[in-house]
């Protein structure tokens, strides 16, 4: 800790943690689209669950247990609403992501990426609660979510870095 109280804090970007989980939930959804019948709920609530992964792995941050050899990731957001998610990550990664989507077909029909996060925000719910009113999967492109997907598996695969940043208060084990 620095003597004005502030906490340096490491940030491998993205957090390879939470990246290795994200792509699981990608090959998930993959192998139950793959099946002749019966697994798109399923499927749809791997591919939320892979984008917002995606999205926290951008901004996530690993924490030290004290006196272990264990270090588990940490979102600085615990909201499932992916445009937050997305709000979360550094501006230029945000830039990057903004520039590729220009150039995914499905894409195309949003403003801008924050616009399609937002589109696909609802799908964590409904895919799991789809008997319950107001549940919505209208705009759920299945072609367009695994373009998003792979758009955010190339993203932080071409990025990795290390960034600095500082707290006003430690975080566990990092006193």
């Amino acid at each position: 800790m620095r003597r004005d109280g502030q906490a340096t804090i490491v940030i491998e970007i993205p957090n390879p943690q939470v990246l290795d989980a994200a792509k699981q939930y990608r090959e998930g959804f993959g192998l139950l689209m793959r099946q002749p019948t019966g697994v798109l709920l399923p499927a749809l609530q791997c591919a939320a669950i892979a984008l917002e992964l995606y999205l926290k792995a951008l901004s996530a941050h690993d924490v030290e247990v004290p006196d272990t050899a264990f270090i588990y990731a940490r979102s600085p957001s615990k909201s499932h609403r992916l445009e937050d998610l997305f709000d979360q990550a550094p501006p230029d990664v945000r830039e990057r992501i903004e520039k590729a989507s220009g150039h995914v077909p499905g894409l195309k029909r949003f403003s801008g990426i924050r616009e399609a996060f937002e589109a696909y925000t609802p799908m964590f719910v409904a895919s799991r609660y789809p008997f319950e009113p107001d549940r919505r999967f209208d705009g759920i492109d299945i072609g367009t979510l695994d373009e998003l997907l792979q758009l955010l598996d190339s993203v932080c695969k071409s990025i990795h870095r290390f960034v600095l940043t500082e707290t006003e208060t430690p975080v566990e084990g990092n006193a």
